[in-house]
């Protein structure tokens, strides 16, 4: 037989063998018995599809066998889509980004990680050492952080030599003891931004150095002038005690805290004390002086951040004292009013210093003080610790922030005016890493940062907020802000009133102490109706607040309205003794706030629609502007275009307090269900579409504190910002409302509550066009 033609052997058919596999077909002669043992028959199924194609390919041409693949395709999809799991949007932004956790997950796991163990104790103990920054950046490296140190230079104070004296007939008849009769205290008391200087003078007690107390000594005509005022802590800022004494004629001024107005002080501090009947009369309350009410931060830096030694900077003249100032105890004030019994005009207390000394002087003539502080200046470095985790959503960062620095006293103080906060953040930190071990990844930016330099002025929070303040009002959703953590058993929140519905849900899902039958709410209901405060003037929130519109937070846990004891701030008995002997035994309270924490900041992050409230914020504007419009009415009761302005203004807030805030709100919740509703995987473009509405809806909301900003501030203060919040003038620890108004009606200047109404008014204008 001839060879097999190539061209035709792929037409042949397979060979198949006989039954007794003897016989083999014609022209197949020259392939072997094993190789066509091996061959693989061709299936009867692939036979049939080849030959359909063949058959639909002789019948139709080429364009109807694309168009009948193309609908086999279609109708395969719609089969698929018809039967697919139904998603929602906030489902599948978790899946996109690999983070499977669902939100309930997300709470179990943080909280049983803070409830399986309390490390607050360790923490304490270590940040309160020499170390604790060390110990700090260790920590959360060891957690599986990354952090950041934030430096600036600043120009701060440090104390050379404090001196306090009683002179008579050129001689010394007292010298006040400037530290605590404690263990350890090893620098004498001084005050932040004080005056470098020495000066002897005659003295004279001014009370609480407010503007009122000096009007009755003038009107005493008491003999002020050249003198050293003698000032209680209480009613204002030490900022304002000091400029009030400047504009009165003051050379000098010394300032105590009368334990006797503190409430529940215990009788004494028990065998921590180098004396077993102590009363705390030798505790000494250090501060700043720095005039808070017109700024925050470095005074040599206004509005801009030192980043380098060598930054140029102003001269701080006009936000600090001329005079020279010094923190004394209790025990010395009395001496000194022991010497002005009986002269000068009568002061009324309330159960305060005994009514025998109560006296304003002046001092004899021949009866003077030496007051010597003396003080370096220079530029140090601060550092602040930062801490990103970065989320899924941009532009919606949550900060966290708690201070690590103290006045420098020695004895392991701070621990509850600064370490508790910190191990409270410490421990915070800890859930979360506990999280991100999980695979977690936050829905949106948290951030958490460990302040420097609060104490002399929001140095390293206020550098921060200056240096970054692009980025921040552009993304960040709000601050959390732990100051004088636990300070007590009275649960306190301090907050912009967007907040207040994050909050009370937050604190329903914490157990109070580990009660599992008493709920975090329940207690705060009972010690005071979950009251909500306002913010006060001066804390690490100031820049968030008055100069980049960021909503604020506040928690702590204190005893300004219970039955336990107020902790004496910023003195050397704000140790680990007196927190737990009066505050915190077994550390539950810290334990406590630290859940409560991370269940807001978890709430706040893993909830798509910002978790805000206007409608009580836009109320509570209404009530505080109608304060003001009174005031104003009454002010100015003649200036009918003023009047006529006032009342359009309130009917303005007014509507958009009752209607236009409630009917946002209500559009806001459509979207959220939107976020949440399962839809079948077709509809793609439903799904954008509700994107598309989260992303505007969150951008509204985190605009509406940044609308009320201003490019020049208050008249006279133009780093506040804010039209609605800035410190009180005459108390930098409070915050004043609507102050360009405000403060404009006080001085009966028309011209500029004119100005301060029609900026008021183009401002909650934008804010009604942004809510429809």
């Amino acid at each position: 037989m001839s060879a097999i033609d190539d061209s035709q052997s792929d037409l042949r058919p397979f060979p198949v063998d006989s039954n007794d596999g003897s016989s083999q077909p014609d022209g197949y002669g020259s392939i072997e018995q094993d190789e066509r043992a091996f061959r693989r028959p061709r299936s009867d199924t692939m036979s049939t599809i080849r030959s359909g194609i063949e058959i639909v390919r002789e019948n139709m041409d080429r364009w109807k066998f694309l168009y009948l693949i193309l609908a086999s395709l279609f109708i395969y999809l719609s089969f698929i889509a018809a039967f697919a799991p139904r998603t929602s949007l906030a489902r599948d932004l978790r899946r996109f980004h690999s983070a499977r956790m669902t939100q309930s997950e997300v709470y179990r796991i943080f909280l049983d990680t803070l409830l399986y163990e309390n490390k607050a104790e360790q923490h304490h103990d270590a940040i309160s050492k020499t170390n604790g920054t060390s110990y700090i950046k260790n920590y959360l490296i060891d957690l599986g952080f990354e952090i950041k140190n934030d430096s600036y230079y600043a120009w701060v104070n440090t104390p050379v030599k404090q001196q306090v004296r009683v002179i008579q007939d050129d001689e010394v008849i007292y010298q006040a003891k400037l530290k605590e009769d404690l263990t350890g205290v090893s620098h004498n008391a001084f005050h932040g931004y004080s005056k470098d200087g020495k000066l002897t003078a005659r003295f004279v007690y001014c009370n609480y150095c407010t503007i009122e107390d000096y009007t009755k000594l003038v009107n005493d005509k008491i003999d002020i002038e050249g003198k050293v005022h003698i000032c209680k802590y209480g009613i204002n800022a030490p900022g304002n005690k000091l400029k009030n004494a400047e504009l009165y004629g003051s050379t000098g001024v010394l300032i105590f805290t009368d334990i006797n107005e503190i409430p529940n002080m215990p009788v004494n501090y028990g065998t921590i004390n180098s004396s077993e009947t102590n009363s705390y009369d030798d505790a000494i309350q250090r501060d700043t002086v720095r005039f808070g009410s017109d700024i925050f931060g470095d005074p040599t830096t206004p509005g801009y951040a030192a980043l380098y030694p060598d930054t140029e900077r102003m001269n701080p003249n006009d936000y600090m004292p001329s005079i020279p100032s010094l923190p004394i105890s209790y025990r010395d004030a009395s001496k000194l009013l022991d010497m002005l019994h009986a002269k000068g005009s009568f002061w009324v207390s309330n159960d305060g210093v005994n009514s025998a000394k109560l006296f304003s002087g002046p001092s004899d003539p021949n009866t003077e003080v030496q007051l010597v502080n003396r003080q370096e200046y220079g530029v140090q470095q601060i550092d602040n610790i930062i801490v990103e985790i970065p989320g899924i959503l941009s532009e919606n960062d949550i900060l966290i922030g708690a201070h690590r620095d103290g006045f420098p006293i020695g004895n392991g103080t701070s621990s509850m005016s600064s370490h508790s906060g910190i191990a409270v953040l410490l421990e915070f930190a800890r859930g979360i890493s506990k999280l991100r071990k999980k695979g977690w990844k936050p829905l949106r930016t948290i951030k958490f940062v460990l302040w420097d330099g609060l104490h002399n002025s929001q140095l390293g929070s206020s550098s921060f907020g200056t240096r970054y303040a692009t980025s921040l009002k552009r993304d960040s959703l709000l601050y959390v802000n732990l100051d004088n953590a636990i300070a007590g058993q009275y649960f306190n929140v301090k907050a912009n009133p967007m907040l207040i519905s994050a909050i009370t849900e937050a604190s329903k899902n914490i157990d109070y102490k580990k009660n599992e039958d008493w709920s975090l709410f329940q207690e705060w209901y009972n010690t005071s109706n979950a009251k909500v405060d306002s913010l006060e003037g001066v804390n690490d929130y100031s820049v968030f607040q008055f100069y980049l519109g960021i909503p604020v937070v506040n928690f702590s846990f204190n005893s300004r309205t219970s039955n336990q004891p107020q902790f004496p701030i910023n003195t050397g008995y704000d140790n680990k003794e007196w927190l737990i002997r009066y505050v915190d035994p077994e550390f539950l309270l810290h334990n406590t706030l630290s859940r409560f924490l991370g269940m807001f900041v978890l709430m706040v992050s893993e909830t798509e629609l910002s978790y805000y409230n206007p409608h009580p914020f836009f109320k509570h504007l209404n009530i505080q502007f109608d304060k003001v419009k009174r005031f104003a009415e009454k002010t100015f009761s003649r200036n009918e275009k003023l009047l006529y302005k006032l009342d359009s203004l309130g009917k303005l807030i007014k509507d958009i307090a009752d209607y236009d805030s409630k009917y946002y709100e209500r559009r806001n919740k459509e979207v959220a269900d939107g976020v949440s509703s399962e839809l079948p995987i077709w509809a793609f473009v439903r799904k954008y579409r509700v994107f598309l509405s989260l992303i505007r809806a969150n951008k509204k909301l985190r605009e509406i504190g940044k609308v009320f900003l201003t490019n020049n501030g208050i008249e006279g203060r133009p780093l506040m910002k804010s039209s609605l919040f800035a410190p009180n003038l005459e108390n930098s620890t409070e915050i004043m409302m609507f102050p360009g108004l405000l403060e404009a009606t006080k001085q009966k200047d028309v011209q500029k509550a004119m100005k301060s109404l029609i900026v008021l008014e183009a401002q909650f204008l934008n804010v009604r066009y942004l809510l429809l």
